[in-house]
């Protein structure tokens, strides 16, 4: 082959560095015992949050209603935060876990605060009331997104990342993992 017609190969930049199917912070195969009772959790979680939705069977300050996944994240997430490696991965489950014990659970459950309504019958109407503070929390929100991204929300401050970062970690090796997995993972 002549040496004036060979072409160099082509660089192409790749935003992952592995396959789809391929990722190093996954974590080893746990013992049936760790699945086992996570699930568990994850039910007790599902429970919960079904028994204040739709059956109202228990007045229970803590179990049984949604506060039952916020404790669940809370003890899953020291367990997690202890075995992580990753220190940036460290990090954002102690926000995780702060922030979903401390304001979605903590604060709302020691302090309870009753949303006014809007016209209520035999009173005045509070219109200003609950759209003052509307408002000023869809700004808030709005800001911290515009400072920190859509993650402020998802990724350190939602229960529902919390009880995948959590209570799930244990079943993330047997996932459904790939090509066709990574490109659908915008649609939620």
């Amino acid at each position: 082959m002549n040496p004036d017609t060979q072409q160099e190969p082509l660089l192409a930049y790749s935003s992952r560095p592995n396959a789809a199917a391929h990722q190093d912070t996954l974590p080893g195969r746990y013992r049936w015992w760790v699945m086992a009772l996570s699930m568990a959790a994850f039910t007790l979680a599902f429970v919960g949050w079904f028994n204040e939705s739709w059956l109202y069977l228990f007045e229970n300050p803590i179990w049984l209603n949604r506060y039952t996944e916020y404790a669940i994240i809370l003890v899953f997430g020291l367990w997690r935060i202890r075995a992580e490696k990753n220190p940036y991965t460290r990090k954002r489950l102690i926000i995780l876990v702060t922030v979903v014990t401390g304001f979605w659970w903590l604060i709302p459950w020691l302090s309870p605060m009753f949303e006014s309504y809007a016209g209520y019958v035999w009173s005045q109407p509070v219109f200003p009331a609950l759209y003052t503070l509307g408002t000023l929390t869809f700004f808030l929100t709005l800001l911290l997104v515009f400072l920190f991204g859509r993650r402020i929300i998802c990724g350190f401050g939602c229960p529902c990342v919390g009880i995948r970062e959590t209570v799930g970690f244990p079943f993330r090796k047997v996932t459904l993992r790939g090509d066709w997995a990574w490109r659908l993972r915008h649609t939620k």
